[in-house]
């Protein structure tokens, strides 16, 4: 009798060990298959991140004429960038194709074919793109450090009044508002820079000659806020610089204003279940890069807030 309860206790040890056992294993199956679904995952995320800023980079260096004609012939069913054109789940080899047609230095065909390829999963990677025209009611973000200009077309009347706001997103200090003015002369030659063509804004309080800026009710008006000497028919280009964080441009024109054509363009990609998409504005003129704001010009020193003593 003692034999064979010793054995039913035994059996039961043994079942209560096969039943910890498989659900230890079915809980590092588990564990594995998810943490196998989020690296995966990042890696789609990845990869889509990479086409999507890698699109990105082309167009924006792309000529704007260039990119208004290429993707006028390749898109489907685009032949107004007013109403807008887009095309979703464009596959990687095409979306190349129509890409390096902006470039005739630049292929980028086998480069997006690999970023599109995970494992042997055909069109794991589709694209899409949206272009159109932009409106006074659109607004542009700046991110932090970078830049954005809008420029005026020659000889604009006396009349041409504009408004402009800045808005903080990402916890932004401010931003700079610089204008450069033509003489309006054969050849069109820049004017001398002067102390009033920059202006520092904070978004909270003043500072020495920083000014404050309260978004809604603190617009940035032209002509009145325009230095004495300038003349608001001179004006080429101005130019909008967000510091420490992400801030939106907006900007209302009085219909004597001729602004030149921007581009508003978004593109995206998707990778497996992961989107990854990225908007930005194209000028029908190009504008310096952040840098140009920290170097020197007109021989006159730093750009800085105050003027230099000479």
């Amino acid at each position: 009798m003692k034999t064979r309860k010793y054995d039913a206790q035994s059996l039961a040890l043994v079942m209560v060990l096969l039943i910890v056992g498989a659900v230890i294993v079915f809980a590092l199956y588990t564990r594995s298959v998810r943490e196998q679904e989020r690296l995966v995952g990042e890696r789609a995320s990845a990869e889509a991140n990479e086409i999507a800023e890698t699109t990105a980079g082309i167009i924006g260096s792309s000529d704007y004429n260039k990119v208004g004609e290429v993707f006028t012939h390749e898109l489907d069913d685009c032949d107004d960038f007013g109403v807008g054109c887009n095309q979703e789940n464009i596959s990687m080899e095409d979306f190349a194709e129509i890409l390096d047609e902006l470039h005739d230095y630049i292929d980028v065909s086998e480069e997006l074919r690999e970023l599109g390829e995970i494992g042997e999963v055909e069109d794991y990677c589709t694209a899409d793109i949206s272009i159109r025209y932009g409106t006074e009611r659109d607004d542009v973000g700046i991110e932090r450090d970078e830049v954005y200009s809008l420029f005026l077309k020659p000889e604009n009347p006396s009349g041409c009044e504009i408004d402009f706001e800045m808005r903080p997103v990402d916890n932004p200090e401010g931003f700079i508002m610089s204008t450069f003015s033509k003489d309006g002369g054969p050849g069109e030659k820049y004017l001398p820079y002067d102390r009033g063509d920059i202006q520092g804004y904070q978004y909270d309080g003043d500072s020495g000659n920083w000014k404050e800026h309260a978004p809604e009710t603190g617009l940035i008006k032209l002509p009145e806020d325009m230095p004495q000497d300038r003349d608001v028919v001179n004006i080429y280009e101005i130019r909008f610089k967000s510091l420490g964080g992400l801030s939106r441009l907006s900007w209302d024109a009085s219909d004597a204003c001729e602004l030149k054509d921007i581009f508003l363009i978004q593109v995206g990609a998707t990778c497996g279940d992961r989107y990854v998409g990225k908007e930005f504005a194209m000028p029908s003129e190009p504008f310096a890069p952040p840098i140009f704001d920290y170097v020197l010009f007109n021989g006159a020193g730093e750009l800085r807030p105050e003027r230099i003593a000479e």
